[in-house]
């Protein structure tokens, strides 16, 4: 009876020792979480990084070297954010020398072992820039590119808006970038601006404005042209068999002046290809054009408007307010803002100056982020001539030092159909 006794004790200890054992590494118990990594277009370049969080705390952090390893975390039950990151993200010169691949997909372990498949995708724009016919006298080219994000993180989140330079080196005919890659735009437009360096003090600038965004995961391939004219300018759309998107081909034209004489793609006309050739009194990408001809030379006017504004003073050192007004006024990253010439100033008058000039003035009055022209008051003048003269109607007179007056900024630009 004795020994009976001492092993129903026995056992009752057992079994009650056993229970909370189990019950301990259930609550403490980890199970793996395994991945598939696979590329939405491209090959996986090795190594890969991938990162485990819990409510944005890192809990696990990875690498794997090679496709022969199987992706493993080892975790607590509970829901994840898995983040993934093939190449590097150091962008601190503006661009990257390899290609960038970033995926996500968020996971719930229970207790038992899972397999997630975690797809990868370009976070970059594969770039090369290519310059044809560009003088000899140069000494040196760059390419300026405007409106990048400047960063992103394990995460794949983008922060920051910066401009990057390229440099480019010349190769038989042509001076051309290496090929980089660059994080996307943060603008439906992107200005390309081209130096040419002479000497030491010296140097020209050209600009052109891709009217896109620029979108991680396509090639991007802009090819200018200093003589070929503006004619010759275009965007054309190609396909690439390497795992990117769809391939983004530009030809674009540059320089003072080609095609007898015409003038190029300067800062001051930007050449902007378009599928449909907008009309007169109506907005473009977010800005109003107030005239264009038939070859599509346009005059962009601006969305603001300034009051008492000083006319030019001849005998003064400093700029007028005028001229500092403009040189300052950036529109929707586009600058090179002018005060109207007397020629362009005639040209605006018939849309918003006297009773025939409803056209503009309505669309500006339905537009929320512009500011409404007072065509009613008798005494609203504005400035043009770099401040000497002064416009309402097509009669056009000298300014008085003394009085102020509304100024509104213009910007020439040409519009031409896509090929």
């Amino acid at each position: 009876m004795k020994k009976f006794l001492t092993l129903t004790i026995f056992a009752a200890l057992f079994v009650s020792c056993s229970t909370e054992i189990f019950d301990i590494e259930e609550d403490g118990a980890t199970h793996f979480l395994k991945l598939n990594t696979i590329a939405e277009k491209g090959n996986i370049e090795y190594p890969i990084d991938l990162y485990a969080y819990s409510e944005d705390i890192e809990k696990e952090h990875i690498t794997i070297s090679s496709a022969e390893e199987t992706p493993e975390f080892n975790l607590p039950a509970g829901t994840y954010t898995v983040y993934a990151v093939c190449g590097s993200t150091d962008f601190s010169k503006g661009y990257s020398t390899e290609p960038l691949m970033t995926g996500k997909t968020t996971v719930t372990l229970g207790k038992t072992d899972l397999t997630e498949p975690l797809t990868l995708k370009y976070a970059v724009a594969r770039l090369i820039i290519s310059l044809s016919d560009v003088p000899e006298t140069a000494t040196g080219v760059s390419v300026k590119i405007d409106s990048l994000y400047s960063s992103i993180d394990v995460k794949g989140e983008l922060s920051a808006g910066r401009d990057i330079t390229l440099q480019c080196q010349k190769k038989d005919d042509l001076w051309a970038t290496d090929t980089v890659y660059i994080l996307p735009s943060n603008t439906s437009s992107v200005a390309i601006s081209v130096n040419h360096q002479l000497d030491a003090n010296t140097s020209k600038n050209f600009s052109y404005i891709y009217p896109a965004p620029i979108l991680a995961g396509h090639p991007y391939n802009f090819k200018g042209s200093y003589t070929s004219g503006i004619s010759y300018a275009k965007l054309a759309l190609a396909l690439e068999a390497e795992g990117w998107a769809e391939e983004y081909n530009c030809d674009f034209a540059f320089g003072e002046g080609a095609n007898n004489g015409q003038e190029l793609i300067s800062v001051e006309k930007p050449l902007i290809p378009v599928e449909i050739l907008p009309t007169a009194c109506s907005v473009w990408n977010g800005h109003v054009v107030a005239t264009i001809d038939e070859e599509g030379n346009a005059l962009l006017f601006s969305l603001e408007e300034w009051s008492d504004v000083s006319s030019a003073d001849e005998g003064a050192e400093n700029p007028t307010q005028a001229s500092t007004i403009a040189s300052g006024y950036i529109e929707d990253n586009i600058g090179g803002w002018s005060i109207p010439t007397e020629e362009q100033a005639r040209l605006l008058v018939s849309n918003y100056a006297g009773t025939k000039s409803v056209p503009l003035v309505e669309l500006l009055e339905g537009l929320d982020n512009a500011i409404v022209i007072n065509n009613k008051d008798d005494n609203w003048f504005y400035l043009c001539e770099g401040g000497k003269y002064k416009f309402r109607s097509q009669n056009i007179s000298t300014t008085n030092n003394n009085n102020k007056y509304h100024l509104r900024l213009v910007k020439p630009v040409k519009f031409i159909l896509n090929e």
